[in-house]
């Protein structure tokens, strides 16, 4: 058996965080998957009843039925942020904005990839890392390169594939120092076959801060994870390493990774933002599996026979038969009430509006009020819905992405405040999460009192997307002045004629 020692030396250790947050993934993985992998677990999500016969749980098993709100839900919110393309800024260089083209060198668009890297973000968190394969030495100029399609691009991680990390810091900043990820990769087996192979590939920054890889394979071995003789059996082997560099040569001086949070808690910790509604949606199973099974008792009728079960032979009841007793003998059919099914709809009814409740919850404002003077400077973050919050995590891990990319690929730095990879519009600004129903109301109010042109209202609208998709604002205001036109025109006949003008 490994020790504590040989196991904190090994890429395949798990730290204390990772094993608090595996639960709650687990969960997420299982309500977004469906019916079939909550099914498959069986007693963890549908537990079994004390003195239940095992058939019997077996057959409820198969009766109950899960609905997929959970993966419903997260479908919804990433079509609603994703229903526009996002938008590559002017400062993009050309280089960049031609790989968006296929950004992960798999025939992915950026937007597909941005959408698929929003929804990991469920977990909790996920990772972007940015590859770019070994410099070759058969390549001399740039032609060669571009032949042989050598360029960066993006890799998506899952946070349960990250067991391990380290932090540092480095002139005052925390940054990523040491990460490692899982990987079960399927290689040929004979002619057609396949077989899986454990990997494990860390980054770490080393001793002069140049930024690393090592690849670790799961291999039959003799020694431990310290290189010691031990006892045979698969272990963690390295079995490749170099230091991370530039199109140019040059060794890159931070880890090729950026994260995107759905929900923050600390560096690197999070927690799935809509757990609440896969707790809710599991509770609804459960109930919804008792109201099932007590409903299937209530229509299916037992038949009892009062008499000595001795003088009875085996009867068979079913349509159009008659069933004789014997003399003295008495027949009757045994029924379940129902009075339990309406306490039972009354549970599964509150269920369900908690979990409307929790998918409004996440797309409503904070609407906290700051306490000091610093919270008040920082009102636009703290006043934003959780999905506001992911739509921004969203778009600085797209251009802190984008700022490596560049990096790697020895785009020059034009100014030296901003990232040399440039910016990028989701389809939905974070805006059009958090535009309340009362702040539009005082816009208008503004407007009605000169205070704000009606061009800025609409400008505003638009910005937080509460105007339909074809508003033309020149069209808008054409018929407004026409309107306004027609209405003075009555009010002139209706002067005329001696009446009160119409409002």
């Amino acid at each position: 058996m490994a020790s504590t020692e040989d196991l904190k030396n090994s890429p395949d250790f798990t730290n204390a965080a990772y094993c608090r947050m595996s639960p709650a993934w687990d969960l997420w993985t299982d309500v977004t998957g469906g019916q079939d992998p909550i099914r498959a677990k069986g007693e963890v999500y549908l537990p079994k009843e004390p003195a239940e016969d095992p058939q019997d749980y077996k057959v409820r098993l198969a009766r109950s039925l899960f609905f997929e709100d959970a993966r419903d839900c997260q479908i919804n919110l990433g079509g609603l942020v994703f229903r526009k393309s996002p938008t590559l800024g002017d400062d993009v260089p050309d280089l960049v904005r031609k790989y968006s083209e296929n950004i992960d060198n798999a025939g992915s668009h950026l937007e597909v990839f941005l959408q698929r890297l929003f929804e990991d973000g469920f977990y909790g968190h996920s990772f972007v890392v940015v590859e770019r394969p070994p410099a070759d030495p058969n390549i001399r100029n740039l032609a060669d390169e571009q032949k042989s399609g050598a360029r960066s691009y993006l890799c998506l991680r899952q946070a349960k594939d990250a067991l391990n990390w380290q932090k540092a810091v480095i002139n005052g900043k925390t940054v990523l120092a040491q990460i490692t990820f899982r990987e079960c990769t399927s290689v040929p087996d004979g002619l057609f076959g396949e077989q899986e192979v454990m990997r494990w590939r860390v980054y770490l920054l080393n001793e002069d801060g140049d930024a690393a890889w090592q690849l670790w394979e799961e291999q039959e071995t003799d020694r431990d994870a310290l290189g010691r003789f031990a006892a045979k059996a698969k272990r963690p082997v390295m079995i490749d390493s170099d230091v991370i560099r530039t199109r140019a040569g040059v060794p890159l001086k931070r880890l090729p990774i950026a994260v995107h949070y759905g929900e923050q808690e600390d560096f690197l910790v999070s927690r799935p933002p809509l757990k609440g509604i896969a707790d809710i949606v599991v509770g609804y199973y459960q109930k919804y599996s008792d109201k099932s099974n007590i409903q299937h008792h209530t229509c299916a009728v037992t038949l009892v026979i009062e008499g000595d079960p001795n003088d009875n032979s085996d009867k068979t009841l079913g349509g159009n038969r008659v069933l004789y007793v014997g003399q003295g003998q008495k027949a009757y059919f045994l029924e379940v009430n129902g009075d339990s099914i309406p306490s039972l709809e009354r549970d599964l009814e509150m269920l369900q509006k908690r979990l409307v409740a929790k998918g409004l919850d996440f797309v409503q404002e904070d609407h906290r009020v700051p306490t000091t003077a610093t919270e008040s400077l920082l009102a636009y973050t703290t006043r934003t819905s959780k999905l506001g919050k992911m739509v921004r995590s969203t778009k600085n891990c797209a251009e802190e992405l984008f700022d490596i990319m560049a990096e790697m690929e020895g785009v020059a730095r034009t100014d030296r405040e901003s990232k040399r990879g440039g910016s990028i519009s989701l389809g939905v600004d974070e805006n059009a999460l958090t535009l309340s129903p009362e702040e539009l109301d005082k816009y208008s109010l503004m407007n009605e009192r000169g205070q704000m042109s009606l061009r800025t209202v609409w400008a505003m609208m638009a910005r937080a997307d509460k105007l339909p998709e074809d508003f033309d604002a020149d069209k808008e205001q054409a018929e407004l002045d026409a309107a306004a036109k027609k209405q003075m025109e009555l009010n002139a006949k209706q002067f005329d004629a001696g009446m009160e003008s119409t409002p």
